[in-house]
């Protein structure tokens, strides 16, 4: 689609947008944005923040979007906390007003989190050293730091760090009592084969740590006396269950070290002592490993998890006493096909499970099954299952398929609420960038449609990270620019603040 065509529809998109609500208000996000108050504690309309300039972009080319970003939302609704790739730390008001910004040099942000009693900001950067940050939320000042290159690695210099390959904290959650952080490091080296052939690896340190949210002194940590040599990027805290619920993943290849913490093996993890409760290894079946970046979710009511696999499969465990993982079904949610002579598949990519066992989960992009071990085809063409959503019952039967106009790259449920986001991209096979933006469905149980289609919010740039305030009130997303074919650029780094009832009818 042309640049102008993509200006229409972002066009006609704000249109609709001023025939419902009232017009987006937009801040610049600077030291002056705190004077432009306004008199409601929460949006009224969508609000569109100024963020920082950033040092790299992505391209429609690009297969990812490059700039991985965090936000988190506090318990109350009234913060918004923004982890960025231009180097900071930001806390903003509900309705857009910066409270401060808090500087990580040579740095990105990469996870972030606000404790439950709204008093202090948890941030978890990517660099040499992993640094996990708490601040108080009040004065941006820094309450005490934490740095995981200690435990699992650093980067031999900043510069074969630049983006890669750093200490990174991928994962903040905080509970009442304890806050989580998964802590890893990994480089990327060349392994010669006996058989004279070579393959990539990717020797790896992970540790899961619960940490006193005060003072930042280790509770404990997982494992107790060494590092698992596979990452668990995004663990999930059931209160519930009073367990971590985490995957390991790794792209192992055949002739690779064997693997302690087995990829694809998931795991249940005594929240308040660190000990392993359960784990159930995932075979991997069309690929030499099982991966699962951000295909793990676990049910409200801590009955069930599921789990969407890097080789197209959809698994549904029942949580049993003990607690336990038993395997209920798997599903093939996209199947290995041929075209012209390259082998493409579409994977697993994201999931959430509801407290009536419906999962909804949805497929990636398009990949070109590896054929050598050291070399990546580039696939021919989009798998007719890629980038699309679906949602099956908790007997394994699909009720309702969509195809995303875009790649998708988020998925953020309002828990109990059956409201899901859906964050959609370029497509990076056909490089084109369409309909970018944040779609709004609804799970209905019970009704002859099973998913509502609620409405959407298009965007000029990408969807890069986004969530729902917690008890509904708003989505907070961001959006970064991106580099067009013909080298234009679109789009801007904003934080997007959207009323519920601008896309719900309240």
């Amino acid at each position: 689609m042309t640049t102008d065509k993509k200006t229409r529809r972002f066009l006609l998109s704000a249109l609709l947008i001023a025939l419902t609500a009232a017009p987006t208000l937009v801040l610049t996000g600077c030291e002056g944005a705190a004077s432009q108050k306004t008199n409601a504690a929460l949006p009224d309309r969508p609000i569109e923040v100024r963020l920082g300039a950033l040092k790299d972009i992505p391209s429609v080319t690009d297969w990812n979007k490059k700039d991985y970003e965090a936000l988190a939302v506090s318990a109350d609704e009234k913060w918004i906390a923004v982890a960025g790739f231009d180097e900071t730390i930001k806390l903003f008001s509900a309705v857009g007003e910066r409270r401060w910004t808090f500087n990580i040099p040579e740095s990105y942000g990469r996870s972030v989190a606000i404790s439950p009693d709204s008093r202090t900001v948890y941030a978890g950067e990517c660099s040499m050293d992993g640094n996990i940050y708490a601040i108080d939320l009040n004065t941006g000042k820094l309450k005490w730091v934490y740095a995981v290159g200690d435990d699992v690695g650093r980067p031999e210099n900043i510069e074969t760090a630049r983006w890669t390959h750093q200490a990174c904290v991928y994962s903040l959650t905080a509970s009442k009592d304890t806050l989580f952080a998964v802590g890893t490091h990994s480089n990327r080296v060349m392994l010669e084969l006996p058989d004279g052939g070579r393959i990539v690896h990717y020797p790896t340190k992970t540790l899961l740590y619960a940490f006193e949210p005060r003072n930042g002194k280790i509770l404990w940590r997982f494992p107790e006396t060494e590092t698992m040599d596979t990452r668990m990027p995004f663990p999930l805290y059931s209160k519930p269950l009073k367990h971590i619920i985490g995957a390991n993943t790794s792209w192992r290849r055949k002739g690779a070290p064997v693997e302690k913490y087995e990829n694809g093996t998931v795991r249940l993890i005594n929240a308040a002592t660190g000990e392993q409760s359960d784990a159930y290894r995932i075979e991997p079946t069309i690929m030499d490993y099982t991966s699962m970046w951000y295909g793990l979710s676990v049910s409200p009511n801590g009955k069930f998890v599921a789990a969407a696999t890097n080789d197209g499969r959809l698994h549904l465990f029942a949580v049993d006493e003990g607690p336990a993982l038993r395997l209920l079904w798997r599903r093939d949610i996209t199947t290995l096909m041929t075209v012209s002579g390259i082998p493409i598949y579409a994977g697993g990519k994201y999931s959430t499970v509801f407290d009536d066992g419906a999962v909804f989960v949805v497929s990636g992009n398009t990949y070109a099954k590896r054929t050598v071990a050291d070399a990546a085809q580039e696939p021919p063409t989009e798998h007719p299952d890629s980038n699309s959503a679906f949602l099956f019952n908790s007997n394994g039967d699909i009720l309702w398929k969509w195809k995303a106009p875009g790649a998708i790259d988020g998925l953020s449920p309002l828990p109990g609420s059956g409201l899901t986001a859906i964050l959609v991209n370029h497509n990076y096979i056909e490089n084109t960038l369409e309909a970018s933006g944040f779609y709004f469905l609804k799970y209905q149980p019970g009704n002859t449609e099973p998913v509502a289609r609620l409405g959407d919010f298009q965007l000029r740039g990408i969807s890069v990270t986004g969530r729902f305030s917690p008890k509904g009130a708003y989505f907070a997303g961001i959006e970064v620019p991106i580099r067009l074919e013909n080298d234009t650029v679109t789009g801007v780094h904003n934080l997007h603040i959207i009323p519920v009832k601008f896309v719900a009818g309240g």
